[in-house]
């Protein structure tokens, strides 16, 4: 290039600048001339017809951009949609040719006739403002608006399957003062129902949209077009199975650990207290995400009801457990329910081969306190000399003479003897008393009544020291103490090993109801799992079927 054409260039970008301004005014003249010319003496307010006898077609369709909100306690539906109306003004038309090719004009809603279109699920208080939008007007008089709104529509919902629910809400469109004869609202032939613009919901998937037409008769019988759309929902569950349903069903599983807790555990009602709290959360969790209609109760509300149930049953168990398993039980198990625990259920429970080994030893206490007490109300056999047998004369001599002589040994030689002689916790004259004279029931002295001589020792010090003197100083003194010592001591070993008998017996009947408690927790914890199986299992076959 050379450096006069370099200087020329500027001059050549002025020039065509030039020309594009005045194609540009030209074009705005010609397009305000062309606004001018065919809206002069135009009634926008008038229903565009050329003859009265025909009725203005009117062809609806809509395009859901996006799926705001479905309100599930208010039953509302919110949405981003655009109206496509598309209808004929007979008054408006031109000839492109004249008009510079100009084969449309974009103007405001105000200048043109413009459909009352109403949406019959509105639960706004007011409709969509249409004077801020513009309309397409075509040179053959069709004329095109798309209204984008958010629509706020009342849709009754059905939530007795949530999580796992399908709804259906409805979109009806028509003209509000037009009848049918006037306005007809019909499907737009292309693309009536579009969601190629959708945008995914994170809760619902919109998986199907429908639009029918209907007609619906007024009071006057007239007849006013309509336009049905209907949106079909689907609510994702992935988020409450996670957040709400195995939480649920995790918390609730905890309450079988309180059924093998130990009753000695101190958190045993604590545990099943707290699990029906938790599930009430749950449970209001629940409600206040679900419409206030009795009409339809989601099913896994009333899953949390039962559950709520049978863990306040559970906790009326555990109480019961507690009070047969910690109160002194004066009277013995049943023999009924004996016989139930080492059965089947007792075999069932493991616990048959406990049940039947304490009662076994309860037995063996029982026939030997049984034998004892046979003993000791047995009548002594004496001869008419007032001396004992033979048998008893060695019983006494040979196995206490010693302790007889070591208890003379501990009497003081020198002190006041008491007025009031009394027995310092020996008592000769009780049922467990034992008599020397008595041959026949008792005979020798088994291994099992020989004292211990610790005790022994202890023992003689609470023997009656007047008594000792006084049988002294009569004929066969050192015999006759030493049997009256003999005596004495006999029945204090004889009552000492009595109580500890009845104290091995209360322990075991005691240790029997426990089991009875053990066994009555086993048959709680199978009656609550085979319950709550049964409750899964409902809800489960009701949401899949």
């Amino acid at each position: 290039m050379t450096f006069k054409a370099f200087r020329q260039f500027p001059l050549l970008l002025l020039v065509y600048a030039a020309f594009l301004i005045s194609e540009n005014f030209a074009n705005g003249t010609i397009g305000y001339q062309l606004i001018q010319n065919v809206f002069d003496g135009y009634q926008p307010d008038v229903r565009p017809i050329c003859e009265h006898s025909k009725s203005l077609d009117l062809n609806l369709g809509i395009a859901i951009r996006q799926l705001i909100e479905v309100n599930n306690a208010e039953q509302k539906l919110i949405t981003n949609v655009w109206f496509r109306m598309l209808w004929t003004d007979c008054r408006i038309h031109w000839n492109p040719e004249d008009y510079a090719g100009h084969l449309r004009i974009i103007v405001p809603t105000s200048r043109v006739w413009v459909p009352d279109l109403t949406l019959y699920e509105n639960a706004e208080s007011k409709l969509w403002e249409v004077d801020e939008y513009m309309v397409a007007v075509n040179h053959n008089g069709n004329i095109a608006f798309n209204l984008p709104v958010v629509v706020k529509s009342m849709c009754k919902l059905n939530v007795a399957m949530f999580p796992f629910d399908y709804q259906t809400c409805f979109l009806t469109l028509g003209s509000w003062v037009y009848g049918d004869h006037e306005v007809n609202v019909t499907v737009r032939n292309e693309h009536p129902a579009d969601l190629r613009s959708y945008i995914s919901h994170g809760e619902w998937d919109l998986w199907k949209l429908e639009a029918t037409e209907f007609t619906l008769r007024g009071y006057d019988n007239v007849g006013y077009a309509q336009v049905i759309f209907t949106v079909h929902l689907q609510r994702k569950s992935l988020f409450h199975t996670i957040n709400l349903i195995l939480p649920s069903l995790i918390v609730k599983s905890i309450a079988i650990i309180g059924f093998l807790l130990p009753p000695e555990c101190g958190e045993k009602l604590n545990l099943e207290i707290t699990v029906l709290l938790s599930l009430l959360v749950f449970q209001l969790v629940i409600l206040n995400n679900m419409p206030h209609s009795s009409e339809n109760i989601p099913v896994i509300a009333l899953y949390f009801l039962v559950s709520m149930i049978m863990i306040a049953l559970s906790c009326l168990c555990t109480v019961v457990v507690l009070n047969v398993h910690f109160k002194k039980h004066v009277v013995p198990l049943p023999d009924w329910i004996r016989q139930i625990i080492t059965g089947r259920a007792g075999r069932l429970f493991r616990l048959e081969a406990r049940m039947t080994e304490t009662h076994n030893k309860l037995q063996m206490l029982r026939n030997e306190n049984l034998l004892k007490r046979n003993k000791q109300n047995c009548p002594p056999e004496s001869n008419p000399n007032g001396r004992s047998n033979n048998c008893q004369r060695k019983t006494s001599a040979s196995s206490v003479k010693g302790l007889g002589h070591f208890a003379l040994s501990l009497r003081p030689r020198k002190s006041k003897e008491p007025k009031d002689d009394s027995m310092y916790g020996f008592y000769p004259n009780s049922a467990y008393s034992y008599s020397p004279t008595d041959t026949s029931c008792h005979g020798r002295f088994s291994d099992q009544t020989i004292p211990d001589p610790v005790t022994a020792t202890t023992s003689f010090f609470s023997i009656n020291v007047h008594e000792l003197r006084q049988n002294a100083s009569e004929p066969h003194a050192e015999d006759t103490v030493t049997v009256s010592v003999s005596r004495q001591i006999f029945a204090h070993f004889q009552q000492k090993a009595t109580s500890g008998l009845k104290k091995q017996i209360t322990e075991l009947l005691e240790l029997e109801w426990r089991i009875f408690a053990v066994f009555l927790d086993r048959l709680f914890l199978f009656t609550f799992l085979i319950t709550g199986f049964i409750n899964v299992i409902t809800v489960l076959t009701y949401i899949t079927s």
